[in-house]
């Protein structure tokens, strides 16, 4: 296997912005001895690490693929465009995290298909990794590129790229294709070997059947051989072609090569149909019991801050509420609901293996969970004692109440989302979003009351129907936001306002809709912009170029590939990020293609036009979609099916497929009795410990603040009894040394913690050192006075650093660093202008370096600088030493702190470096 060692990043890395994403080694991260690994996947996010580590989903799977003997899930993210440069200049191919292997010798490459702004980002991976971007180019050496995700729904934008689509829940499927390639490679059966894997007992008929019925329902469960496709390859039939060939009998795979799109002489798509007999016409999607497993309850946890840094829940899966315009509610039908006490036990495990503060409770509308008011009092009172909140996403108001507000008015107050979409309701029964007006500004009032004092409404622009009128009812919701806010707040309130261009999305009654012109959706934003207080308000616009993109892309067929590699080519990529969207090379692409991307946007569909999608079935009934369409025009409400009774979206065979709604049972589930509040004073801290530690390896590559959270997380692991601040978002009390330059390492580190209970420092570090971290290690502990002692950064008053670079930069640079060196030590003074990030400072560093020596061995240059810890003088040693030498060392030298001196006035007890 051809690794990239951390060793070759090390020059590169302290070149590009957060180098943490680029490091691994996280908390519960699983790497695999290669000797023991027969299949190795690569689960891929097209998007940056912050964004890809704060998606569930992709969790799950590397938890459930991990726990497969001999197959490997490792992770991979698209590397910012910093990372990129440096790695395309040092020709260092993309590499997965866990075994820093290149994605090349990967078995199978999984892509999450999230967002459809996020395809060119997927070539640049592929190209990044070498290998070939489109399918076709592909041989049997080349890994399998699959992908799954909301966007698998309509695949063909990137059915040159794909060779197989999962479509549908992922957890069930990955397996089998596991399962596959590992017969493929081997060529025998390997049925006895895989007995002890979790697999599940559903034998399907690869056949799909002519006329709808209910989609099975798989879990995890005992292995059976009796599923077709794990039959033996023939000896003789084992290319690339056969592979792909035997996956088409996985429910839920497509693969685009074997299907032919034909379209009339006016170039309508007129079908998508087989090139062979022994494929399915069509491609149902599968579904997976949510409660069947666990999900992820020991999920990698960042080293660095991420999006969204805490520990998600999937508390149900699916959605019936029916907004119409939403596809994910759509598509992920029936719903499923976990049992509220397995849920507190992921929360238990979750916690103990992460050590995040934090739990959310994870759904498309979590506040619609059926005992969604017993579970959160339930968490909120279990997990009180250890300062850990409960979350929610985003809130559908009618599915808000009183008493779930005084169980979130317990915990940290971060503020409220509503997503009302619409201005009036009028307007919120055409998309099947039906709320009270009344009631909402009584939410309103009812979650001011509480003390919140930040508020987020979502409103869509551009719906179907959509006047000037509508776009008033935003404007007047707002103001009477404000006008309770400040009643109740005064100048603290905040309103935060987001309005996002509507999408029309495949799968949902929309799908026939156009799409607002830019210009369109321009006049309507500034109408709401110009009318609203902004004194009060925040007013977020989505990015209006990139909604036009989306929707010209989320109703793409295969010709439309042509572009989104054409646009690759002109430069293309994190097109979800405003600062990147380059959206004229876009428009350069469509027109290099012979593109016009408003056949795709800004066009009403006819009942009976086929779709490029007509192939993919999500299970909802076409009929279905169009009478919604229907309805949506009529201004007629469509009744949630999970409590209202079947609304006829042929999902259901109501045996096996159906909802389950989670049901609390007699006598069980009751929330814990609430905690006693603390008596005044007892949780005054007892004790105060001061620790040192190590800062070596990847760990010189994360922020001091990451640093921080990393040490709380073990903190709280281990259980130790750390003293907190006061007030909803308490802090434990701790306080580190001066914080390193980023890219350096240190052999010594310092922190104090305050704690409630008397711990021995001997207990102390063995509690710590049991939670492994490459880099981090414990040497010392012992205790200081609780009050009366100095802070950690007013005791410091000098640090010791060696810093090494090869002998051979001195020479190509033209410095001879023993003359420079004495010119140093000679000169009364040395004044030098150091650049910082802020501003630039001058400093004479004959006060800022107490001492400098350097000596050369075996041609690696050896430099020990002493320098001042006093606020005024402090200089970045490294840039001293730069000044001192009139030299360049970025990138080439590596800085160690080894040693921290205190002032005479505190007494460390403890010998030092």
């Amino acid at each position: 296997m051809n690794s990239v060692s951390l060793q070759r990043l090390a020059p590169i890395l302290p070149l590009v912005d957060k180098p943490a994403r680029y490091i691994g080694g996280e908390f519960n991260t699983i790497l695999k001895s290669p000797d023991q690994v027969d299949v190795r996947i690569a689960l891929a996010f097209p998007d940056v690490y912050d964004i890809g580590m704060s998606y569930h989903g992709f969790k799950v799977l590397y938890e459930l693929i991990n726990e497969m003997p001999g197959v490997a899930a490792e992770r991979v993210f698209a590397p910012w465009d910093d990372m990129e440069k440096q790695m395309r200049q040092a020709e260092i191919p993309l590499y997965t995290l866990e075994s820093k292997t290149s994605v090349c010798e990967i078995d199978i490459v999984g892509f999450t298909l999230q967002h459809e702004m996020n395809y060119t980002n997927i070539l640049n991976m592929l190209d990044l990794a070498s290998i070939p971007q489109f399918s076709c180019k592909r041989n049997d050496s080349d890994p399998l590129i699959i992908a799954g995700g909301h966007g698998a729904f309509n695949p063909e934008l990137m059915s040159d790229f794909i060779d197989a689509f999962v479509v549908g829940d992922g957890e069930w499927v990955f397996q089998q294709i596991i399962r596959v390639v590992r017969l493929w490679k081997k060529h025998e059966s390997q049925m006895e070997d895989s007995k002890s894997e979790a697999d599940v007992k559903d034998p399907i008929s690869s056949d799909k059947p002519k006329k709808r019925q209910g989609v099975p329902t798989h879990k995890l469960d005992t292995p059976d051989q009796s599923q077709p496709w794990l039959r033996n390859f023939d000896a003789q039939a084992t290319d690339r072609e056969t592979l792909l060939l035997r996956l088409t009998e996985i429910p839920g795979i497509y693969v685009p090569r074997f299907y032919d799109c034909k379209h009339n002489d006016d170039g309508m798509l007129r079908s998508i149909v087989p090139n062979r007999d022994d494929v399915p016409s069509t491609i149902q999607k599968t579904n997976f019991d949510v409660t069947s497993t666990a999900g992820s309850i020991r999920p990698v946890v960042p080293l660095m801050r991420v999006v969204h840094d805490r520990l998600a829940i999937e508390i149900k899966r699916g959605c019936t509420v029916g907004c119409r315009f939403c596809q994910a509610g759509m598509i992920t039908r029936p719903v499923r609901e976990r049992d509220p006490q397995q849920i507190i036990d992921i929360a238990q495990q979750g916690i103990a293996n992460t050590g995040y503060d934090e739990v959310s409770l994870l759904s498309l509308s979590s506040a619609d969970y059926s005992e969604v008011l017993e579970l959160t009092r339930a968490l909120r009172r279990g997990l009180a004692h250890q300062n850990i909140s409960v979350s929610l996403p985003s809130l559908r108001i009618n599915a808000f109440d009183v008493d779930l507000a005084e169980e979130m008015n317990q915990m940290r107050k971060a503020g409220f989302t509503f997503a009302p979409e619409a201005g009036t309701a009028r307007l919120r029964a055409v998309i099947n979003k039906s709320v009270d007006e009344q009631r909402f500004r009584d939410t309103i009032e009812t979650v001011l009351s509480k003390g919140w004092r930040t508020l987020k409404f979502y409103f869509m622009i551009g719906l179907p129907t959509e006047t000037d009128e509508d776009l008033q009812g935003i404007i007047d919701l707002t103001e009477a936001a404000i006008q309770s806010g400040r009643r109740y707040c005064g100048k603290n309130f905040q309103l935060n306002v987001s309005l996002s261009p509507f999408v029309p999305k495949p799968h949902t009654p929309f799908q026939w809709h156009k799409q607002p012109t830019r210009s369109e959706f321009e006049d309507k934003i500034k109408y709401v912009e110009s009318r609203v207080n902004r004194r009060f308000v925040t007013i977020r616009r989505h990015n209006i170029e990139e909604s036009m993109l989306e929707g010209i892309l989320s109703r793409g067929d295969r010709r439309l590939g042509r572009a989104v590699f054409r646009a690759w080519e002109l430069g293309c990529k994190f097109d979800n990020w405003h600062e990147h969207l380059q959206f004229d090379r876009w428009q350069q692409a469509f027109a290099d293609c012979g593109i016009d991307p408003e056949f795709y946007s800004s066009r009403e569909r006819e009942e009976n036009e086929t779709f490029p999608w007509d192939h993919i079935d999500s299970s909802l009934g076409r009929d279905f979609l169009w009478g919604e369409k229907i309805h949506s025009e009529q201004a007629h409400p469509t009744k949630d099916c999970s409590r209202n009774g079947c609304a006829g979206c042929e999902v259901c065979d109501f045996k096996e497929v159906k909802n389950l709604l989670a049901q609390r049972k007699s006598g069980e589930f009751y929330a814990p009795p609430e905690p006693p509040p603390p008596t005044k004073g007892s949780r005054d801290p007892v004790q105060r410990i001061r620790l040192a530690f190590t800062k070596l390896e990847g760990l010189r590559y994360i922020s001091h603040l990451d640093m921080a959270k990393v040490v709380r997380l073990i903190f709280r692991r281990t259980d130790i009894p750390m003293a907190f601040t006061q007030g909803f978002n308490r802090q434990p009390k701790m306080h580190f040394t001066p914080p390193l330059p980023l890219g350096f390492a240190s052999r010594y580190e310092i922190l104090d913690v305050c704690l409630l209970e008397k711990v021995s420092t001997e207990d102390l570090l063995t509690r710590l050192s049991s939670i492994p971290l490459d880099g981090l290690s414990w040497t010392a502990a012992w205790e200081v006075p609780v009050h009366g002692e100095p802070s950690l950064s007013a005791s410091l008053s000098t640090a010791t650093y060696e810093i090494e670079f090869g002998g051979q930069v001195s020479s190509d640079q033209g410095v001879d660093i023993t003359a420079q060196l004495k010119a140093f030590h000679e000169a009364e003074s040395f004044e030098a202008l150091i650049f910082g990030h802020k501003k630039n400072t001058r400093h004479d560093l004959k006060q800022s370096i107490k001492s400098l020596s350097i000596n050369q061995v075996d041609g690696i240059v050896h430099a020990t600088i002493q320098v001042s810890l006093i606020e005024t003088v402090y200089v970045n040693p490294l840039l001293a030493l730069e000044k001192v030498l009139g030299m360049t060392l970025g990138g080439v030298a590596s800085t160690t702190r080894t040693g921290l001196e205190f002032t005479q006035k505190a007494d460390p007890a403890t010998p030092l470096g």
